[in-house]
């Protein structure tokens, strides 16, 4: 096929190295680093070619991509073709460990955030895999290696696992295993396994270091304890000065005594101290050998001889010395703390120290080391100055583990140097058997001689030297330390004069075997001359021999050996047969001096002798002559059984040694007829068991456990005894009769112990029996079996007795040991005979409850080792065996004794039959049809009793879950997989005789009840979470299962009398627990691990569903019996999340409706189940919006086709599917403190929902609910409220209700009681004692009824407390003070945009808070519930597709209550307190204005063009209710002109001044310093600027010429001004009243100022009223006062001149007459407001363009109208309402409401300002967010300068203001710093003002004056006066009185010069809108000296303070000579609202 066109692909599998994009390629295929993809096509080669295929992570989309970007792997392809697979040839534990990586990176990020410190194991366990995952792949590995490579990884991936809580992966060696190819027990226990192992906090593998070259190789059982401690000699620093030996030897101490336990390792250095051996050089290794545990664990040392070799006395000569000599130089020791020292660390260094020794000194070198090591031991070492330890030597030490030949294939590179091997002395603890050594160790102990002719003792020297039994001499036998050569004789150490020298040298004699019997070793004294000249002369010998004439070893003890005198060298050693060794030996007459002279012999002296010692280690001659007359029986036989008797004294060792040969003999002793009389043959061959016996028990010794290898090679090799088989069966017979009988049980013991090995050799001698040909033909078969028989009959006759204490013994070694038997018999017979032998042996032992437990346990662990035998293989014996374990079973699981073995024994059955089954349906019907024989006789056997059994240990586990103890875990889930393991292997056959053991009737019914409860149990977690592949096989078997019994009720119980509803009920509610259990929820899974469980299983959810829909189904005329109980599982069933199940089971509660509907009439009982439950299962987390939308489309489907269910059934489908949207509201809020207000709100949804269903129950349920939240958000009055609508549904009755919510069960008058008793706390606390009164008036009633008079008391205190407390607050904790209470706030909120939820997407709310709430607490409540959301300006105009946007926007502002007229109150004198309560409680009509300038803007007096854009809104409730916010159904926008502005500003004032003047008289104390500010405050300041301005404003000319639709207020005005005037006459005559004397200056100036502003007012008012000027005079006052102008109706203040304002109405009401008709009058009537459309309520007021045409905007609740722009005429800007009967009636101004002074604690003046008011919104988003982020960091609108850090308020000056701040803090505004003319104007209510003189010059402020720099809270300094200390004027300098005047509308700033001259007034203007079109500041008005005279006007917004939740109080009286206090709220009120935004 040509290359340039595309082609079949041979490469089919590949994995990209390089992301590869494909942008610009067409049909390009996207790939990232790491995919993988299935080639079909390729196009060109090399690496131009293309190839066509698909990711496998998206098969779906096929692509091209380039050859290049790809490494093609192995793979096999399955149907190869269009629809082929690749299926990657990879190790599994490769491709696991590359899909773990991807799967753990997921988790890594979340762990990096969440758990720093499993994070970090995790990553380092990921390196680790990655590094052994490449080791893997491509480095070659032996087969065991990978096999240990792949443990290690997977053991890593399990504990990652388990640390992640993912899943636990059951693996076999490493290996992932089908589930379908293991049995469930067998998966369990690999479960249970694998779950105990990644439990630990750390994976339980080896260290990666040594594991990645370890070669797998198992160790030998040798070297499983074994330790060996490797030393390397790294310095020498002795000075010896000529050439040394030094010997290194190990020694333990124990008790005080100190033990040589090694050979000695030389090391030789010459006189420069380097190694004679120049290749040690650095690599001088010595390892001590073969050390067990025992000798790590004591205490070790390492001891070091140095003896210095060369002459006698050192000296300093260059010519070598002609005869050289071993002298001692110096001890070393060091403490080796073997068993404690680190593992992480390899190797260790020490320094050992040498203590020297003198020629004086040296006779106590050979014991130094046992003092050095006392002195060590007790920490005197080197403390005395005596203590001359030097330098010595530099070691290092490692401790190396396991097998020798381990130890050096992990360590080539340091054996790879030569290292010496050093052996321990003797034989090492564990024997190894085939080791051959011929060791004799001599130690040279001491010796004591004469000094004979000698003036001087001598210097004694020891040559040994030895010689075999023909006298020849034995080369190269001599080992003086290892790592030498060894030589031919050995020279002892020579101590100077000593004649009783002490060497303790070791030697080690290596004698060749054939040589060793009959050697001779000779050891020659030689006395060394300190002379040069003379030579070394013997003086005396001594000998001894090896063996003796029986060649038996000499004893391994202390020797005293005879010196023998000699002169001359000895001739000849052939007399010294005759000579005696021994000091011993001198009297025995049979050695004799010899006759002929053999040299200068002299006689033998008993007072010179020489002490040694000798070591056997030897494995071919013995010590022991017991021995050899059991080897040798046959030369004497007459002491045979002594000799045997004797053989069991022997150690064990000596045994081991010769194992063959002994055995052999006592073999043969089997066949021999002893000719005593005495000893009969049975004895014989008693005797003779009894000592195999002896020796197979020291072969079950763990030291001796290495010689069974050489008992079996004896066995099949070295074994011949044919006919032995028929002693030993008697033998064993014999004892087992001798056991039945009580006697000899130790030895019964013993024998049933070692039966297996006496069953070997039984079985090994009746095979070769067989294999005889002399022996054929003879009958031994049946003889064998009978004898075998025999000794079966006698086992079961020893188990079927009753224990008494000493049988017991001997039954649990026969059960403990009987197996053993298994293995050799089935050699020599069949499985079909040793199944009847082993039936002899056990059925007739009785039952578990009759026997001791332990006997009881030993009986089923025999039956466990039986089961897992070669005999239950056998189709044969297994059924007969089957049946055995079946009955101990059956009656340990109903005993309960040892359950749990007998379900670990039914567990190995079911696993084996598993496996043979498997195997079977392969190759063998035949074989199939045995094994489904045992599967019936299993099933029909226990499976009763295991269900039941399952069902009980549910049952302990609820019941009793405190002892469900990890054991009881494991039991019970063994069980379970017994029974998951019975269905599984059960076929229709099987089911069918299930059926058939329990007849029809109460049986049947029974069972299937037993087995669907088990059912119901096993679908509940029983196994672990992360046990998932157990899990889905388990619900695999249940499903299958649950079939078939479902055939069996539809077949037995579906029909006419048999139809049973317990059964079905069980069975569907089976079927919903199946399909709800967590585990079959797939959507928590991966895709991958999804469409695994898919293929292997299927959804079995689906399946389930469609069986459950089946078989409701087929109920007919039954389904009536399941309603309701069954409405509650089907729903829980639908709300699965899985489509396919919701569609197959939805229409099961149509056909409920319509059942129900047919039996009663209605479907009453259908609806109220559903709605109850569904409330529950919503809540709980169940269900999603596809629900709701699935739930309406198949159910409306249904209904709409049944015409007679069509109406209700629709109008029901509709309220579930409203109350489920309600429900998932509320669920997405449910937990969280952000969600709480959205919890509320829905909370409240759903209460409405059941009101208007009239569900009480669920009604209330919803309100404790809501009560509840409320309590916790400390919202007592909407607690109270909200308890009170359940408090009203009670009657005073004493019916007895039920215990629920959090009440007790008690009559309904005793909860109406405590409920009301809790509304009452609940107001109280709420300070709304209004709403508790009538609740206490009833309780009061209630009580006098009762006659419970001391209730009545109590609540009679209450209700007078409550009366009390509405007059005069609550009462401070000094009991002396009062604080009223304070006015709530009202905030409207409105949401817009499409992400907000359902129940406030665009809409909009009042939200009602205490009297703390502020706007920043509001904002940042909102930010934390909507974090996504932006804030906009209540200024900022809205667009209509902000509505329909995915953002959020939220719109807040103030808003002020309108309340209803009182009729209760009308024409009567109420308290301010009374009716203040009403004006801002029982509210749903809401007030928010906007200020701004209409026309141009004078900038020296605002009052000409500050209009106000008024919205009044209505809730669909009043405040306060159930909720702190309600919705706004209707919204109504009019405009205020600047007349009716100013006379609004006037009449608030004028009003709160009457409040303080009737509070005042009232309580003087607590309002005499509000009144005074507030009079000096209006007085000095004149109304912000004076009468003045407003004549300026409105009294002119053109005024009325410009303006005549406004003209007509000019009189209200007028009488406004006039009415103030009286008002504040009377405040000053009560000021004159109280003032104190030193506040007698401040009340004259007042006074005379009021003159002043009293004769202006009269200069403006007489020309439209009739006043006499006399009567303006304030002392006495005697002002005008208007009655009409100050009437208590909110809505009378343009009545004064109503004639004039009736004409204004009627022009006004033509305009709109032409529109739709307007809202009702919300000032008079209580008619509620019409309600508007959802898009008209959000739409933004528009300011009116110019003033020439003002507008109104109406909101309305029609879809249908649209909102209407109308222009007022210009004679009138206000709204009129039309009235019902079409006549027309002005709209009167609403009556701001009256707010008591809040009273605040002394401001910190280290702080800024408490936020009091909303702020205003900033002028963008990005500019609010800018904020949020760093609240620091503003700058002006409009400007585009860089940010710049808002500093800090400054603080207050103490002495230039009060301490005391009128009213709530307000929140500063944004920084806005203004260094211009054009800059000078601020926003008054949100600022600071900084006034700042460069000179001390006079500063006016209104009209106040101050000297130098003021620092002015610009707002909290406003309405009121400020002062600190109050004084006369004083012209000569700064004034005595400091003092800050600000006015209620407006601020100036005036320059006085210092001469008190007046100079230029620089206008703050009320308030500014710049977002407005006509608004303009001009700056061509303004003086041009202002910015000279004042040197800094800046204003500031600092960072908003948090918000503080507690009630403001008012402080104490102010003292004398400081008088300060509070202003009213009202005017802080009117400002913030009246603020502008800037």
């Amino acid at each position: 096929m040509p290359e340039d066109k595309w082609r079949p692909s041979d490469q089919k599998y590949g994995v990209a190295i390089y992301s590869f994009n494909g942008t610009g390629i067409k049909e390009a295929l996207s790939l990232q680093l790491g995919d993988t993809v299935h080639i079909f096509e390729q196009y060109g080669t090399g690496s131009q070619s293309w190839f066509r295929g698909v990711a496998l992570r998206d098969k779906e989309t096929m692509g091209i991509f380039p050859a290049s970007f790809i490494h093609i792997k192995p793979a096999e392809v399955d149907h190869k073709g269009k629809y082929e697979t690749v299926i990657p040839i990879e190790d599994p534990v490769v491709k696991e460990a590359t899909y773990v990586l991807r799967e753990w990176s997921i988790h890594l990020k979340i762990l990096c955030m969440k758990n720093h410190s499993l994070f970090s194991k995790i990553y380092e366990t990921m390196i680790q895999i990655m590094l052994l995952r490449v080791q893997l792949m491509y480095i070659s590995l032996t087969k065991d290696e990978a096999t240990e490579l792949k443990k290690e990884i997977t053991a890593r991936i399990d504990w990652g696992n388990s640390q992640l809580e993912m899943d636990l992966v059951p693996r076999i060696n490493g290996v992932q295993i089908d589930p379908d190819q293991c049995s469930i027990v067998k998966l369990h226990r690999i479960h249970e396994t694998t779950s105990h192992l990644v439990s630990s906090p750390q994976p339980k593998v080896k260290s990666l270091g040594v594991t990645l070259r370890w070669s797998g190789d198992s160790p030998t059982v040798g070297g499983v304890g074994m330790r060996h401690v490797l030393v390397n000699i790294k310095n020498f620093g002795c000075a010896v000065g000529e050439n040394s030996d030094t010997l290194l030897t190990l020694y333990h101490v124990r008790d005080n005594v100190c033990t040589c336990i090694t050979e000695s390792f030389i090391v030789r250095h010459d006189s420069k101290l380097v190694p004679l051996d120049l290749e040690k050089l650095h690599n001088y290794y010595g390892l001590f050998c073969d050390l067990t545990q025992d000798d790590i664990e004591k205490d070790i040392f390492l001891v070091a001889h140095i003896y210095r070799i060369g002459r006698m006395h050192s000296e300093h000569s260059k010519k070598p010395p002609s005869t050289t000599y071993r002298r001692p130089w110096g001890v070393g020791v060091v403490y080796l703390n073997l068993s404690k020292l680190p593992e992480q660390i390899r190797e260790y260094d020490y320094q050992i120290k040498v203590q020297s020794c003198t020629d004086n000194a040296e006779s106590s070198f050979s014991s130094l080391h046992e003092n050095l090591i006392k002195r060590l031991q007790t920490g005197t070492l080197g403390s005395s100055t005596k203590d001359r330890l030097g330098p010595g030597l530099s070691i290092s030490i490692q401790l190396m583990k396991g097998d020798l030949n381990r130890v050096r294939k992990d360590n080539p590179v340091v054996f790879s140097k030569g290292v010496t091997q050093i052996q321990k002395l003797g034989f090492t603890d564990i024997i190894t058997p085939g080791a051959v050594r011929n060791d004799l160790y001599v130690t040279v102990h001491s010796g004591e001689f004469d000094r004979g002719s000698k003036t001087a003792q001598r210097n004694i020297e020891v040559k040994v030297t030895v010689y075999d039994a023909q006298k020849q001499q034995i080369e190269n036998c001599f080992n003086y330390g290892c790592g030498e050569p060894p030589k031919s004789e050995f020279h002892s150490s020579v101590y100077y004069h000593n004649n009783k020298p002490e060497w303790k040298e070791t030697i080690k004699l290596s004698i060749p075997i054939d040589r060793f019997p009959g050697s001779h070793i000779l050891f020659q004294l030689f006395h060394c001359s300190v002379k040069k000249k003379e030579m070394k002369k013997p003086f005396g010998f001594a000998h001894m021999k090896v063996t003796n004439e029986e060649n038996i070893v000499q004893k391994d003890t202390t020797h005293y050996l005879c010196v023998h005198k000699l002169e001359g060298k000895l001739a000849s050693l052939a007399a010294c047969d005759n000579l005696p060794s021994f000091l011993d030996d001198l009297n025995d007459p049979r050695l004799n001096m010899p006759t002929s002279p053999i040299g200068p012999l002299k006689t033998k002296n008993q007072r010179e002798y020489l002490t040694i010692s000798t070591l056997l280690c030897s494995s071919k001659f013995t010590q022991n002559g017991d021995l050899l007359g059991i080897l040798s029986w046959r030369q004497d036989v007459s002491n045979l059984m002594e000799n045997l008797a004797l053989l069991e004294n022997i150690p064990g060792d000596e045994i081991m040694k010769f194992l063959q040969d002994v055995l052999d003999s006592l073999f043969s002793m089997f066949s021999y007829q002893s000719q005593d009389s005495s000893v009969s043959v049975k004895d014989l061959n008693q005797r003779i068991f009894k000592t195999l016996v002896h020796i197979f028990t020291l072969l079950q010794h763990s030291r001796f456990e290495n010689f069974q290898p050489v008992l079996e090679a004896y066995l099949t090799e070295g074994f011949s005894s044919t006919l032995v088989y028929r002693d030993l069966t008697l033998c064993c017979d014999e004892t087992v009769r001798t056991a039945i009988s009580g006697n000899h049980v130790v030895q019964s013991v013993s024998v049933f112990h070692t039966l297996g090995y006496t069953m070997k050799f039984i079985a090994q001698s009746r095979k070769l029996q067989m294999k005889d040909v002399f022996s054929q033909g003879c009958d031994g078969e049946s003889e064998f079996l009978k004898n075998l028989e025999q000794l079966f009959h006698g086992m079961g006759t020893l188990l079927a007795n009753k224990p008494n204490q000493i049988g017991k013994a001997a039954q649990m070694a026969l059960l403990g040991n009987l197996h053993m038997v298994y293995e050799p018999l089935l050699q020599v017979i069949s499985e079909k005979n040793l199944t009847d032998f082993i039936k002899l042996a056990l059925q007739n032992m009785p039952k578990a409850s009759e026997i001791p437990d332990d006997l009881t346990k030993a009986k089923l662990e025999l039956l466990q080792r039986t089961v897992a035998s070669k005999v239950f293989q056998s189709d044969e014996s297994r059924d007969e065996l089957i049946i055995l374990c079946m009955v101990q079973i059956k009656n340990c699981v109903k005993d309960k004794k040892h359950k749990a073995l007998a379900i670990e024994l039914l567990g190995d059955i079911l696993d084996i039959i598993f496996n043979l089954k498997k195997v079977a349906d392969l190759h063998s019907a035949k074989r199939t049809m045995n094994i489904q024989k045992d599967i019936k006789t299993v099933v029909s056997a226990i499976f009763d009793v295991v269900m039941q059994s399952a069902i009980e240990s549910n049952n302990e586990k609820f019941w009793a879950p405190l002892a469900y103890t990890l054991s009881a875990r494991k039991a019970e889930g063994s069980l379970v997989a017994c029974v998951l393991e019975m269905l599984r292997l059960m076929d229709d056959d099987h089911y069918t005789l299930l059926m058939q053991l329990h007849p029809r009737g109460p049986q049947l019914k029974e069972f299937l009840k037993y087995i669907l409860q088990l059912f119901r149990h096993l679908v509940q977690p029983v196994y672990p979470k992360d046990w998932t592949v157990m899990r889905m096989v388990t619900n695999s078997v249940i499903f299958t299962a649950v079939e078939y019994f479902s055939e069996a009720l539809r077949k037995y119980y579906m029909n006419g009398d048999s139809f049973d509803v317990e059964l079905w009920s069980l069975y569907f509610n089976l079927a919903v627990a199946f399909v709800t259990q967590p585990s079959l929820q797939l959507g928590q899974y991966s895709e991958a691990k999804q469409e695994k469980i898919k293929e292997r299983y299927h959804d079995m959810r689906v399946l389930m569903g469609i069986q459950i829909e089946t078989s409701w189904t087929s109920l007919g005329a039954n389904k009536e019996r399941f309603i309701p109980s069954l409405i509650g599982p089907f729903l829980e069933l639908t709300l699965v999340p899985e489509t396919e199940v919701r569609k197959a089971t939805m229409p099961i509660f149509f056909d409920m409706i319509e059942s129900d509907s047919k039996q009663w009439g209605n479907f009453e009982r259908v609806a109220k189940e559903m709605i109850e439950r569904l409330d529950y299962f919503i809540t709980t987390g169940l269900g999603d919006i596809a629900y709701k939308d699935l739930f309406q489309t198949i159910l409306l489907d249904k209904v709409e086709s049944e015409p007679a269910l069509r109406e209700n059934g629709k109008k029901f489908i509709f309220s579930v599917t409203d109350l489920l949207e309600r429900l998932l509201d509320y669920r997405e809020v449910i937990d969280g403190e952000e969600h709480r207000d959205k919890r509320m709100h829905c909370t409240f949804n759903i209460l409405n929902f059941y009101d208007g269903m009239k569900r009480e129950e669920m009604y209330f349920r919803y309100i404790n609910k809501l009560f509840e939240l409320h309590l916790l958000a400390s919202n007592y009055v909407e607690a109270g409220m909200t308890l009170r609508e359940y408090a009203t549904k009670l009657p005073w009755s004493e019916t007895v209700l039920p215990e629920e919510l959090r009440y007790c069960s008690q009559s309904v008058s005793s909860r109406k009681e405590q409920v009301y008793l809790e509304i009452i706390n609940c107001f109280d606390q709420g300070k709304v004692w209004e709403y508790g009164i009538p609740l206490c008036k009833e309780l009061a009633n209630y009580y006098e009824r009762k006659f419970e008079y001391k209730k009545l008391s109590d609540i009679l205190r209450k209700q007078a407390s409550f009366y009390n407390k509405i007059l005069e607050g609550v009462q401070s904790d000094d009991q002396e003070t009062f604080f009223p209470r304070q006015d709530p706030s009202y905030y409207r909120v409105a949401y817009y945009g499409q992400s907000f939820p359902p129940f406030v997407r665009n809409k909009m709310f009042i939200y009602r808070g205490d009297e703390c709430l502020q706007l920043q607490t509001i904002m940042n409540h909102l930010s934390a519930e909507y974090p996504n959301a932006s804030f906009i300006g209540p200024n900022n105009q809205l667009k209509e597709s902000m509505k329909e946007e995915d953002q959020q926007y939220i719109q807040i502002c103030s808003v002020k209550p309108v309340p209803t007229e009182r009729v209760e109150f009308k024409d009567k004198n109420v308290p301010a307190e009374i009716k203040n309560f009403y004006n801002v409680n029982e509210v749903d009509t809401f007030q928010a204005d906007r200020p701004f300038h209409k026309g141009e803007r004078d900038p020296n007096n605002d009052h000409k063009t500050l209009c106000i854009e008024r919205t009044t809104v209505k809730t669909n409730y009043k405040f306060p209710g159930i909720l702190r916010w309600y919705e706004v159904v209707a919204m109504e926008v009019c405009h205020l002109n600047s007349i009716q502005v100013a006379m609004e500003t006037i009449k608030q004032n004028t009003e709160e001044i009457q409040r303080l003047n009737e509070r005042c008289k009232a309580d003087p104390k607590l309002y005499f310093p509000q009144l005074e500010m507030r009079l000096n405050g209006t007085i000095h300041a004149a109304v912000q600027g004076g009468v003045t301005k407003y004549h300026e404003a409105f009294f002119g000319m053109d005024f009325e010429l410009e303006h005549p639709d406004e003209y007509i207020y000019l009189d209200d005005l007028r009488v406004l001004m006039m009415s103030q005037l009286k008002v504040i006459g009377e405040g000053l005559k009560i000021h004159d009243q109280l003032v104190p004397p030193e506040l007698e200056p401040l009340h004259k100036t007042m006074v005379v100022s009021f003159k002043k502003m009293g004769k202006d007012v009269r200069k403006f008012c007489k020309k439209g009223l009739d006043i006499e000027e006399d009567s303006l005079d304030p002392d006495p006052v005697q002002s005008v006062y208007l009655s009409a102008s100050m009437s208590s109706n909110p809505g009378s203040l343009l009545n004064i001149r109503e004639s004039k304002m009736s004409l204004v109405d009627d022009v006004f009401m033509d305009q709109i007459t032409k529109k739709e008709p307007t809202l009702p009058n919300i000032q008079h009537s209580t008619t509620s407001l019409q309600s508007i459309s959802e898009n008209q309520l959000m739409e933004s007021s528009i300011p009116p363009p110019i003033p020439s045409r003002p507008s109104s905007l109406v909101y309305r609740s029609n879809p249908d109208l649209q909102i209407l722009n109308r222009e007022p005429p210009k004679v009138h800007s206000d709204p009129v309402i039309k009235k019902p009967d079409g006549e027309h009636s002005s709209s009167p101004i609403p009556k701001i409401p009256r707010r008591k002074p809040e009273a605040v604690s002394p401001m910190n003046h280290d702080e800024p300002p408490s936020v009091g008011e909303p702020p205003p919104p900033l002028p963008s988003k990005d500019s609010f967010r800018q904020s949020q982020v760093n609240p620091g960091m503003v700058h002006p609108p409009g400007t585009t300068s860089k940010p710049k850090p808002a500093s800090k308020p400054p603080p207050l000056p103490t002495r230039k203001a009060s301490n005391y701040i009128n009213g709530p803090a307000v929140p500063p505004i944004p920084h806005r710093s203004y260094k211009s003319e054009s800059d000078l104007t601020c926003n008054q209510g949100n600022a600071i003002i900084k006034v700042t003189s460069s000179n001390t010059k006079k500063i006016k402020v209104g009209t106040s004056t101050f000297y130098g720099n003021i620092e002015i809270p610009y707002g909290q300094a406003s309405p009121e006066t400020i002062h600190e200390k109050r004084g006369a004027p004083n012209d000569s300098g700064p004034p005595n009185i400091n003092h800050i005047s600000h006015s209620t509308n407006h601020s100036a700033c005036t320059d006085l010069s210092a001469n008190g001259e007046k100079t230029d007034n620089v206008n703050l203007p009320h308030s500014i809108n710049t977002d407005h079109p006509d608004t303009k500041i001009p700056n061509e008005n303004r003086p041009s000296d202002v910015s000279k005279r004042i040197h800094e006007f800046s204003v500031e917004l600092p960072p908003p303070p948090l918000p503080k939740n507690r009630e403001k109080k008012i402080g104490p009286p102010v003292p004398a000579r400081k008088m300060s206090g509070n202003s009213s709220e009202s005017s802080q009120e009117k400002n913030t609202e009246n603020s502008t935004n800037i």
